[in-house]
């Protein structure tokens, strides 16, 4: 399993922010569940707890296999849970729906035309 670990490039001040985003959303799931700390938590994921400890420092990004798990334990949208952490997603889907819709109605168009 790859985990993505913090770049050397980045700054202090990205690091933080995103230790703090990290923190909030493995804070929130806690309360979520019911939990007292991070070593149940960490037993719920079947993880070690140095893990949690590693992403509270910021010293490791949640990946996706972590916020995958964190949906099946809570049952949040990944789309929030990745939101959450500040992770944009690439593809806007009303927008990514209506480009669609004008590709199906330009071959459309193409095919009419071509049967004409």
């Amino acid at each position: 399993m790859s985990r993505e670990r913090i770049t050397k490039d980045m700054t202090k001040a990205e690091i933080a922010v995103r230790s703090n985003r990290q923190n909030q959303l493995l804070d929130r799931t806690l309360d979520k569940l019911s939990l007292k700390n991070d070593a149940q938590l960490a037993a719920l994921m079947v993880e070690n707890p140095a893990v949690l400890s590693k992403f509270r420092h910021g010293r490791l990004s949640l990946n996706a296999t972590y916020q995958v798990k964190i949906h099946e334990l809570t049952g949040w949208a990944v789309l929030d849970i990745r939101k959450a952490l500040g992770i944009i997603p690439l593809i806007d889907l009303p927008e990514h729906r209506a480009a669609l819709i004008d590709v199906n109605a330009w071959r459309a168009k193409i095919s009419a035309k071509q049967a004409a």
